[in-house]
This record gives C-alpha cells, structure tokens and sequence, in this order.
C-alpha cells in the first residue's frame, strides 16, 4: 500500500511538473513572438471613414467621422497622416489590415503617444526583463522546486 502510495505521488509530481514547464514554455515563447512581432517594423499613423451611431438628446444619430489607427509600412519615405500634404484616408480598414483586426481612435496624439511608447527604450527594457523573469520562474517551477 506504502509502495503504491509512493508511485502515485511520484506519477502526479511527474505529470504536474511536465504541464506546468509545457505551459510555461509555451507562455514564454507567445511572449517572446509578440515581442519580436511587435519590434518588426514601424508603424505609422494612418485615418479612415467610421459610421458611429451616437446617441444625442435621446436620439441616435449616425454619423461618418474620421478616425486614427495604427498600420506597420514598410516603404520607403513613409510618413503619419495628416503630415504637410498626406490626406490620404484608408477606404477598408479591415482590407487594409488583413483581417487582424483594429484598433480606432478620434484622437491622433493619443496613437501617436502609443506608438512613441512602443519602440521607447525604458519598455523595451521592461520587456526584456520581464522574459528574463518568465525564464527564471519556469527554471524554478521545473527544475528547482520538484
């Protein structure tokens, strides 16, 4: 009964130990993706046509207004909408983007201070130390702990 018992302890920490490093791994390595993902390229401020529908003294109202998002460019002399003589505004957002879908804001300060936080090196740091910490902490659960 003892021997059993013992076998069975050992088989759930083995087993236990096994999915938490598979989960940890793979949680580690979404991270490192997004990262790498996220650092591909610059993104540049881009606008298109919305119909938002607002409701205005209890009435709804639908509109077309134009709002902001983020789109990674890759040509040469790319600049933000809005910049000197770029009016050019993205007929189908979702064409556009590939499906991946998007974000839409009215206001292009606040994409732009999303997109200046992005490739600013105090988060990029941040998110290189916090991988370091994911790694450290799957060493511990894995190999350490058990």
């Amino acid at each position: 009964m003892v021997r059993e018992v013992e076998l069975y302890k050992k088989f759930t920490s083995t087993i236990a130990t096994i999915l938490l490093g598979t989960c940890m791994l793979f949680t580690l390595g979404v991270y490192v993706h997004q990262f790498i993902e996220l650092n591909n390229g610059y993104f540049f401020l881009s606008r298109t046509r919305v119909e938002v529908t607002k409701e205005i003294d209890f009435e709804q109202i639908t509109t077309n207004e134009v709002r902001y998002f983020l789109y990674r460019n890759a040509t040469d002399g790319a600049r933000d909408a809005g910049e000197e003589n770029n009016f050019f505004i993205v007929q189908n957002v979702t064409q556009e983007c590939e499906g991946r879908g998007v974000y839409l804001d009215e206001d292009p300060r606040r994409m732009r201070v999303i997109r200046d936080n992005i490739y600013n090196n105090y988060m990029v740091i941040s998110e290189v130390y916090i991988g370091c910490i994911m790694a450290f902490m799957l060493f511990l659960a894995v190999f350490w702990i058990p």
